[in-house]
């Protein structure tokens, strides 16, 4: 049976040693300038701007985040938006201040998969890098990603963004019948290769 081809961006499932994610979160702000949304499942960075933003009454300083390019440097996966009222959106729409949420832990395994064209990524390609395809905008009915692990790129270059861990372990990804032969739209755990919070990353 073929995998589903339903792109949601990257979803954080667990830490590097095996542990359950810990949700270890920072909050940003998309900011109203913004002319790109920002969907649940997207890799996101730092402009290094701030914006202030009246809390309860007191006065607080929120980084402004954008969604990540490839090849950029990542601070995080979005994986929700603050809801204002309950008609607000469940995303971050273009050219609207709103705050997200941001699972920021550089350590953290990422569940993603890859591009339903070209060549499917194989069990041999576990301990390569991949870029990351933005895929198009994101679906503003679920609000989540349309990201996806573009399969063309993979190989040992240590400036792509994702490092490939693994497959899904699921009944519903089947990844081929050998390691060197793939199914189109398996499901990876990856982890960020270009994460702002590793070792050695320059500051904005």
């Amino acid at each position: 049976m073929p995998n589903t081809n339903a792109p949601k961006g990257f979803v954080p499932v667990s830490n590097f040693d095996g542990s359950p994610y810990n949700g270890a979160t920072r909050q940003y702000i998309h900011a109203s300038g913004d002319t790109q949304a920002i969907f649940v499942g997207d890799i996101v960075t730092a402009t290094g701007d701030s914006v202030l933003v009246n809390v309860g009454g007191s006065v607080q300083s929120f980084p402004i985040a954008a969604q990540a390019v490839t090849t950029g440097i990542q601070d995080g996966v979005c994986i929700g938006v603050d809801l204002v009222t309950r008609d607000s959106p469940i995303y971050a729409p273009a050219s609207t201040q709103v705050v997200i949420t941001v699972a920021i832990d550089p350590d953290m395994l990422l569940l993603c998969q890859d591009i339903s064209t070209g060549t499917p990524l194989t069990p041999n390609d576990i301990g390569l890098n991949i870029d990351f395809s933005v895929g198009g905008n994101g679906s503003t009915i679920t609000g989540l990603s349309g990201m996806v692990l573009n399969n063309g790129t993979e190989a040992g270059t240590n400036t792509l963004d994702l490092k490939i861990i693994g497959q899904f372990q699921s009944p519903g990804n089947d990844l081929g019948t050998a390691a060197a032969t793939g199914a189109a739209s398996g499901q990876w755990l990856v982890k960020l290769n270009r994460s702002r919070f590793a070792n050695q990353v320059a500051g904005i």
